[in-house]
This record gives structure tokens, sequence and C-alpha cells, in this order.
């Protein structure tokens, strides 16, 4: 993405893991893996082709801890669809911004998980 269309409110870092994503239209769990993430938002790639609607609420589940195998319903942030695309591969990339209330890490976590990974 160029500087022209860059609409991030905080930097980015790179940051690959596991991922859940509560369908709310069919009650089950989409699988995907984070892209990069900042303190308002994250990218996910799921793992397969996907409908959304800008601007729907997801619940979502990031294992931050490599040991983090399972995520529990405490565990899950809400986040609003501000992109989605699919991709050749049939899979779908979204881009989300969470709510305010549940901003889940600071700067300064982003920069450490990113240079564990």
């Amino acid at each position: 993405m160029s500087d022209q269309t860059d609409r991030r409110r905080h930097p980015r870092n790179e940051l690959e893991r596991p991922c859940r994503i509560a369908d709310p239209r069919t009650g089950k769990f989409l699988h995907g893996t984070t892209c990069n993430y900042s303190r308002s938002g994250v990218l996910i790639r799921i793992h397969r082709s996907c409908a959304f609607t800008l601007g729907e609420t997801l619940s979502i589940g990031i294992a931050f801890d490599e040991r983090q195998g399972f995520m529990q319903a405490r565990d899950m942030m809400e986040a609003k669809i501000i992109r989605a695309l699919g991709t050749p591969n049939g899979e779908t990339m979204v881009a989300l911004e969470y709510t305010q209330a549940q901003i889940p890490l600071q700067d300064s976590d982003l920069e450490s998980l990113s240079k564990a990974a």
C-alpha cells in the first residue's frame, strides 16, 4: 500500500499468530493468521473465502502466547471490519479495527512480540 493511501493511525508490526474469528452469521469459528498488528487494529488472513460486510463487528481471538492453543470466551475481542478482500488463492484478507475499550496491547508489547517471532 502506498503512503498516499495509508490510513493507519498507529505503527504496524509484522506479527504472524494463529487466530479465531467468530462468524456471527453461522455461529462457527473461522481460522486465520495475523499478518500485522497495531494498537488500533489487525490484518488477518483467513484460510478460506468469506463474504463480510464492511462495518460488521466480529469477535476475534489471537494467540499472542505461542502456548495458547485454546482461546476461551474471555480471550475474544470485538473488532469492526474496515476492509475485506479475496485473494487469488481463495483466502480472505480482512482489516479490523478494535473498539476503543478493547485495545489489548501497547506499542512496546507489540515490538517485543515482533522481535520474538
